[in-house]
């Protein structure tokens, strides 16, 4: 066999075994797409699996002002949202006096119990069930010291899950440690009133229960639970914050110029209606403040003035999935969370017009 005949027979053959290759290739692929969804033991196939989407969702917005000497580096209050989770964490500030940034363990935390908690398939029963709270308290726990094996920190935390079934209305559950909380504010077709409103849980005032890995509280301990069945999601508005905004407003006082109205022409614009009228109260030394007022009352503190903190709030309404609500549509902030890196102005802006395509409609749906 000649040299030529020798290079045309070693071409053939590769271009043969390429094309074996890719056919093999291809049908693996085509094997693969076709195995069902993997199911839980009790037989549940997750809706995370199938690409069955929730009947309900949250649409939300986020803004943040750090303390103006923490601003440089983000501040230490942080926030993670999704459609079926609200998480607020603050960053405890006592941790920079020993070269710590407390912001990191913040961050990472939240994110990281968002992440645990679209991981569903095995408890999915948990979760629907209103008195079980083992899910909630099994991701924060995981996330508490997976953080804290790769960030040094403590952080208060406030964990809101959405559970929906399909032909069920929906279902909010909630885990809160610390002095970070959140409020539910409803529609009585004049004015907002206040139904309800998460407890602070503290060892004593101003030293709030707070997640750490072997530096915190244990979640199971210290974590305050609540199940929340008569949400109306045509009328409630849930607001989360951090102690920015507690020490400062009380919840029925978003109602005097931030939350006036239904529907929410720009849920971004009342969180940074709420998050700017905290900070400029939180520096003002002649406001009564409500953290002055409980400090009164428990005896740790005499004085009177706001609390100038890191600041967070979480402004959210539930919606149905088939409902005409862009989660993103909202011109005011185009950002799911804002976090201030500048000045805050004192004036605020006017509030965006109505749009039609921004008011929820929530379509009937059979049962």
């Amino acid at each position: 066999m000649t040299e030529r005949n020798i290079r045309n027979w070693f071409i053939s053959f590769l271009r043969t075994a390429i094309m074996l290759l890719t056919v093999t290739h291809k049908c693996l692929f085509a094997v693969d797409a076709l195995v069902p969804p993997s199911s839980d033991q009790d037989g549940t196939v997750s809706s995370t699996q199938t690409g069955e989407k929730s009947p309900y969702q949250f649409r939300h917005k986020t803004v943040i002002i750090p303390h103006d000497e923490k601003k440089f580096r983000g501040g230490e209050d942080a926030a993670q949202t999704s459609s079926n989770f609200l998480v607020v964490a603050d960053g405890v500030g006592g941790w920079a006096k020993h070269g710590i940034n407390p912001g990191l363990y913040s961050r990472k935390l939240v994110q990281t119990i968002v992440e645990l908690g679209q991981d569903t398939p095995k408890n999915k029963r948990k979760q629907e069930s209103r008195d079980d709270y083992s899910f909630l308290f099994d991701i924060v726990h995981e996330a508490n010291h997976l953080t804290a094996a790769e960030h040094k920190g403590s952080a208060t935390c406030t964990t809101l899950q959405l559970v929906s079934a399909k032909g069920e209305e929906p279902m909010l559950k909630t885990l809160n440690v610390g002095d970070s909380g959140y409020s539910i504010h409803r529609w009585n077709g004049d004015s907002f009133d206040v139904r309800f409103v998460s407890e602070v849980g503290q060892k004593r005032f101003n030293y709030p229960h707070q997640l750490g890995g072997n530096h915190g509280d244990d979640v199971r301990s210290v974590g305050m639970t609540q199940t929340h069945l008569d949400i109306d999601p045509t009328l409630d508005v849930i607001i989360v914050v951090s102690d920015g905004v507690t020490d400062n407003i009380y919840p029925h006082q978003y109602h005097e110029d931030c939350l006036t109205s239904l529907p929410l022409t720009s849920l971004s614009w009342v969180a940074d209606c709420i998050a700017r009228k905290a900070y400029w109260l939180g520096k003002d030394r002649t406001f009564d403040s409500p953290f002055a007022k409980s400090g009164r009352e428990s005896g740790y503190y005499r004085g009177t003035g706001g609390k100038h903190d890191d600041i967070t709030v979480v402004v959210a309404q539930i919606t149905a999935d088939n409902s005409n609500v862009s989660i993103d549509n909202d011109e005011y902030f185009n950002e799911s969370i804002t976090l201030y890196t500048g000045p805050v102005i004192p004036d605020m802006p006017a509030r965006p017009a109505s749009k039609e395509e921004d008011i929820p409609i929530l379509v009937e749906q059979e049962l």
